[in-house]
C-alpha cells in the first residue's frame, strides 16, 4: 500500500490511498499469460501436424475443427479468468481457476494409462506419430505444472491479503 500525493489543477495536495499489486500477483499473471501463449503455439503445431498426417480423411478433419474451436475457447476462458483474478480481484474466478487447473490434469492421467496402447503404435511402425504424441503429452504436462505453480502464488499471504482488500488498484 502506498500513499501517493497528487497535484490537482488548483495546486492542492490530495492524498490517495491505493494499493499496488503484489509481486506474487504480477508473477501469477505473467506465468498464466505465458502458458496461454504456449497453448496457442501447441495448438498451431497440432493443427499443422494433424493436418499433415490425417488431412485426407473427412472425419479426421471434423475432429481437427472441433479441437481448434475447443482449444481457442479454452484459452479464451483461461485468459478471462486470469485477468479477473489478477486485475479484478475476483475470488470466484480464483476458485474457478483452481478447479480448472485440477480438471486440466485429468486427460494426462488418462493418457498415462494409454502409454501401453501407444507402444502398440510403435510396434506397427508408426514411430513418427508416437514421437509427436509424446512431445505434445509432455508439453501439456509442463504447461499444466506451470499453471498449478501460478495458482500456488495465489495462496501466498500477500496475494490473499490483496484479493481480500477493497482498496483501488494502482496501474
Amino acid at each position: 500500500m502506498t500513499n501517493e500525493i497528487d497535484q490537482s489543477a488548483a495546486g492542492t495536495n490530495v492524498v490517495s490511498d491505493v494499493t499496488e499489486r503484489p509481486k506474487t500477483i504480477v508473477y501469477f499473471e505473467r506465468i498464466m499469460l505465458a502458458t496461454l501463449l504456449f497453448g496457442f503455439v501447441k495448438l498451431y503445431h497440432f493443427i499443422a501436424i494433424y493436418g499433415k498426417f490425417y488431412g485426407s480423411m473427412s472425419h479426421a478433419l471434423d475432429l481437427l475443427y472441433f479441437r481448434v474451436i475447443y482449444g481457442v475457447l479454452t484459452i479464451g476462458v483461461f485468459l478471462v479468468i486470469t485477468l479477473l483474478v489478477s486485475r479484478g480481484r475476483s475470488k470466484i474466478a480464483m476458485w474457478v481457476l483452481f478447479a480448472a487447473a485440477v480438471v486440466s490434469f485429468l486427460p494426462f492421467i488418462q493418457a498415462l494409462n494409454a502409454e501401453a496402447k501407444q507402444e502398440v503404435g510403435m510396434a506397427i511402425g508408426d514411430t513418427q506419430a508416437l514421437v509427436v504424441a509424446r512431445v505434445f503429452f509432455f508439453a501439456g504436462i509442463l504447461q499444466g505444472l506451470a499453471q498449478v505453480a501460478a495458482c500456488g502464488l495465489l495462496i501466498t499471504s500477500s496475494a490473499r491479503r490483496w484479493i481480500s482488500s477493497d482498496k483501488p488498484v494502482a496501474d
